[in-house]
């Protein structure tokens, strides 16, 4: 499955939009269910939760945040809860900036969890070379 920045996007706007340090998983999932009703799709929300924190973007004290796979391949959902990091408000940051998410996006690279790690910094090496 490839990452939809997209859906990122939103999932990193909910989670800054909460007026807590922390959103608890399943809140977090029906609100965005909420607002992109084509995306009522768990294994879409686990992937890219799993992203996310290998971006360093969002953490919480659940290594698996909070989804086992059964032995059936079915998943066991044990909520839990996320908080934005510095990291990740950077991506949101550079996400919402059309200009920098713009020139990212037609660099004609594939968008993957590498390049926006890399993204913040890219952005202020560019700034400094000015």
């Amino acid at each position: 499955m490839k990452i939809d920045v997209n859906y990122i996007k939103q999932i990193l706007e909910i989670i800054e939009s909460v007026d807590k340090p922390t959103i608890y998983s399943i809140d977090l999932y029906d609100k965005l269910v909420s607002l992109l009703p084509d995306n009522d799709n768990q294994g879409k929300f686990i992937k890219h939760i799993w992203d996310l924190r290998d971006l360093g973007a969002i953490e919480s004290k659940n290594d698996d945040m909070g989804f086992r796979q059964g032995a059936n391949g079915h998943w066991i959902v044990n909520g839990c809860f996320y908080r934005l990091t510095v990291r990740g408000q950077q991506l949101l940051d550079v996400m919402r900036n059309d200009t920098w998410w713009n020139r990212i996006k037609s660099s004609g690279k594939e968008i993957t969890v590498e390049l926006l790690k890399q993204a913040p910094s890219i952005i202020i090496d560019a700034l400094i070379s000015r």
